[in-house]
């Protein structure tokens, strides 16, 4: 059922949100100080130019960190919205107790656990040392105070924007994709239509998609 899906959707959000959050934050901080090992030649296991750091923050200092910033709090307050759009777009018969398990739920679920040991990964006990200090400071504080006030005035607009692309690429794409559905009801084959029913995946989930 898509509502299903759309709740697996929210918990990977929720954690991209509270580490996307601190990542957006704290990569400028540490952005200026190379290390003699940054300016070597990229080890094995490097990921996106990062590689593992040889002197890993605690998981109590990342714990602090992610406090500090609010990454995990306006996690919270994101997911609660979009489970509030949810709510809304759902069919009459589910039941008020399925939405209040669900917000109790996900206000329960502890993304700092599955954040943590990834932070220690490529975050430096100097880097984060410098992140803290940052974030105790007048500047940092109130760059933690209108975040949350950003977020709740931007995501109406994101989302209007982000329906509004879905539409465009629908549009563009509708006459190919009903083409496709058609021949795979009569059960022609298609190199595109190896996996699964194309018909199931017209209108992938794009609110206002054009029904005609």
């Amino acid at each position: 059922m898509l509502i299903f899906r759309h709740c697996s959707i929210l918990v990977a959000l929720f954690c991209f949100l509270s580490g996307g959050l601190l990542v957006a934050q704290s990569r400028s901080l540490s952005a200026p100080a190379k290390s003699a090992q940054a300016t070597q030649s990229k080890p094995s296991g490097t990921v996106n130019g990062l590689a593992p750091v040889a002197n890993p923050a605690s998981s109590a200092q990342i714990r602090e960190l992610l406090d500090l910033t609010g990454a995990t709090r306006n996690a919270h307050l994101m997911v609660g919205r979009m489970i509030e759009q949810m709510q809304a777009q759902a069919p009459a018969f589910f039941p008020k107790d399925f939405w209040t398990d669900m917000r109790q739920s996900f206000q329960q679920l502890d993304a700092e656990s599955i954040l943590v040991p990834y932070y220690k990964k490529y975050y430096s006990e100097p880097d984060v040392q410098k992140a803290i200090a940052f974030y105790q400071s007048p500047a940092g504080k109130r760059l933690v105070a209108i975040q949350p006030v950003i977020l709740q005035q931007t995501q109406k607009v994101v989302m209007q924007r982000a329906q509004a692309v879905g539409q465009q690429v629908w549009a563009r794409h509708k006459q190919e994709i009903e083409a496709l559905a058609k021949q795979y009801q009569q059960g022609g084959t298609s190199g595109n239509t190896g996996q699964g029913s194309v018909a199931s995946h017209t209108q992938p989930g794009i609110q206002g998609a054009p029904k005609n």
